[in-house]
């Protein structure tokens, strides 16, 4: 190492202690944001501009260390924290609340000589009992349900969530979409329109040049999509040359392009001789060729199959790319997935491809498999996006605003989908009275440390509660959490918790007060992956610095 004031590496205790501190201090700072009476957190941004928000995982993406083994951690809570908010745009604040007590337990058992194998594999056991209860246990949402998750979920901000709920209902909501963007004024509006979600994204992260910005945004963009592996410099550098001559973006969709495709295309974009992306498309169904066909309808394009142009002998040069490409009025993609905002396809041919489809669903000997696909090809061809433009007087409560309904959008999405759950921690409660009468059942099968790592994972469901009644400033969360406690023990139909927002104790069932069951299980699946590392890890060991200089991932 060239740096003698950083050691090339901590092992063994030393180790466990620097993870330990990292995790209790970040969870501690993000905690503080959860429920209706978190505190916002300060953000300096660019300019000496100040950002507020209560957003955990946007508070954490802004958490960083001068200590480089302090950083490594935080990293690896963030990458844990950004799959959870990947998959339901929700639950990094109570992932890390229900984390700082899960590691709070495990560094004591490891401190009294427990095997960390056994405390991890009792904890791994308790998730999936957890699981498997939360799911038996799961209420399908009413439209009533919906709504109410959508004004809390937007920090209850009744303006906000009844714009959300009305978006769902214009859309479908397993293929529509809703996105969330910036108003050109001070109000914020709801606008449905035509478009399509592909679950497919960038082919490299290297086509974005806007730092701070993890996506890639064109407007009336020129669109080709590819039937086979993008292979041929030739033909790439004439769709390049025409999208020149009409000075629009332009975006290949393809299932692979060539590692020289590739370069030439983000050499071309990176030097800003146009904008140029491509997206690398997912095989989603068993009909490749269709799904294709399909994008290029709503887009007004054709596919391009090089393997039949060859076999026509079709040279590259009489190619006339107008009489393939597709155009919108705006394309965003992502990491993951494009949306297609107004396609310009032809509507009557759009129709014709959607009774087409219809047909094939209601013949009498399609299989149920197919069935499905074919579904999902007519939404996807006939689907609508909701764009939320938010506006504020200032570009800080834009953006605090933004997080909000991003994560509400999420929120109501699940919901949706997955059920919902009484809120305020009150169902992570009762989940830790079911899970250690379980125990009872197990308890003589198992190791001490198995057992042990089991009831952390238990005790650590009622940290949510604790952390909501600190959080209001209650005097004595303590007794208060008590009386919480034995009254939902005492009666398993009563759902007793603290309404924050009303500030009074009550059933909370009865409140309409719900979470979305899936971010409850990805949340606690988060904190267990956290806990695993931290239970199974001794050595950590920094990338070597050269010349005294830190590398690029290094936050000072």
């Amino acid at each position: 190492m060239k740096n003698n004031n950083i050691a090339p590496f901590l092992h063994g205790k030393d180790m466990q202690k620097k993870f330990y501190d990292t995790i209790i201090n970040i969870s501690n700072i993000v905690a503080n944001t959860l429920g209706p009476l978190g505190k916002y957190a300060a953000i300096e941004k660019t300019l000496g501009r100040v950002y507020f928000t209560k957003d955990g995982v946007t508070v954490l993406k802004y958490l960083n260390s001068n200590d480089r083994y302090e950083n490594m951690f935080i990293n690896a809570m963030k990458d844990v924290c950004n799959k959870t908010n990947n998959k339901v745009g929700d639950g990094t604040t109570t992932t890390l609340v229900i984390l700082k007590y899960l590691i709070q337990e495990s560094y004591k058992l490891l401190n009294n000589q427990c095997k960390p194998r056994g405390v991890s594999q009792g904890i791994v056991y308790a998730l999936e009992c957890f699981i498997t209860n939360m799911k038996e246990q799961s209420i399908k949402a009413t439209e009533e349900d919906l709504k109410n998750i959508a004004i809390i979920a937007s920090g209850n901000d009744v303006f906000l969530g009844n714009m959300l709920y009305e978006a769902i209902k214009k859309i479908d909501p397993k293929y529509g979409y809703i996105t969330v963007e910036e108003s050109k004024s001070v109000d914020t509006s709801l606008e449905i329109t035509d478009g399509s979600v592909i679950y497919s994204g960038y082919a490299s992260s290297h086509f974005i040049v806007t730092k701070d910005i993890n996506y890639i945004e064109y407007e009336n963009s020129l669109i080709l999509i590819f039937e086979e592996t993008v292979s041929s410099i030739e033909l790439v550098v004439k769709c390049l040359e025409y999208a020149i001559s009409l000075g629009q973006p332009i975006v290949f969709m393809a299932p692979d392009f060539d590692t020289n495709v590739l370069n030439n295309l983000i050499i071309n974009n990176y030097q800003k001789i146009l904008k140029v992306s491509a997206i690398k498309i997912n095989k989603g169904f068993s009909s490749i060729s269709e799904m294709y066909k399909d994008y290029a309808c709503v887009v007004g394009g054709n596919t391009i199959s090089q393997s039949y142009l060859n076999i026509q002998n079709i040279k590259i040069e009489s190619i006339l790319i107008k009489d393939y490409v597709g155009s919108c009025k705006k394309i965003i993609i992502y990491q993951d997935k494009t949306l297609i905002i107004n396609g310009f396809g032809d509507k009557e041919k759009m129709n014709q491809r959607c009774l087409e489809i219809s047909s094939e669903i209601d013949s009498d000997d399609v299989a149920p498999d197919r069935s499905e696909e074919l579904k999902e090809r007519y939404s996807r061809i006939k689907s609508s996006i909701a764009v939320i433009r938010v506006g504020a007087a200032t570009g800080g409560e834009v953006s605090e605003i933004k997080d909000r309904v991003i994560d509400a959008v999420s929120a109501v999405k699940s919901a949706s989908y997955y059920g919902v759950s009484v809120g305020g921690g009150v169902t992570l409660l009762k989940m830790s009275v079911i899970l250690k009468e379980h125990l009872l059942k197990i308890k003589c099968d198992y190791s001490e440390d198995f057992v042990f790592g089991y009831l952390a994972f238990c005790d650590s469901l009622s940290s949510i509660t604790k952390q909501l009644l600190i959080n209001s400033e209650l005097s004595d969360v303590e007794s208060q959490y008590e009386k919480i406690l034995q009254k939902n023990i005492d009666s398993v139909d009563q759902y007793i918790g603290y309404e924050a927002f009303l500030g009074e104790f009550c059933n909370l069932k009865e409140k309409n007060i719900f979470d979305t069951t899936q971010a409850l299980i990805v949340a606690c699946q988060g904190a267990v992956s956290i806990c695993k590392m931290f239970l199974m890890s001794n050595t950590a060991i920094l990338k070597e610095i050269q010349n005294n200089i830190a590398p690029n991932n290094y936050f000072s």
